[in-house]
């Protein structure tokens, strides 16, 4: 148990990818920090988005390419809209 403490100690808790990371790293490490609460939203083109605690992450052709807390891009833009 001690050693288990000590490693996430050493690599962080958080997980707070950087732009350009790629889908596949960041669903790898997702899985493992936040199981729970990971999970695919929608595809569109080349774009995929997933959410992990609280926050949107938007990956063009496999990168890291936005970051977003709040609503969905497309939710927003109906908000705007209407």
């Amino acid at each position: 148990m001690r050693i288990l403490v000590l490693a996430l100690l050493l690599t962080g808790c958080a997980f707070a990818p950087e732009l350009g990371t790629s889908e596949q790293e960041f669903r790898s490490k997702a899985v493992w920090y936040a199981a729970e609460d990971y999970r695919f939203v929608a595809a569109q083109g080349d774009t995929r988005v997933y959410h992990l605690n609280g926050v949107f992450y938007y990956f063009v052709n496999g990168a890291l390419d936005r970051v977003d807390q709040g609503q969905l891009y497309q939710e927003r833009l109906e908000v705007t809209i209407n």
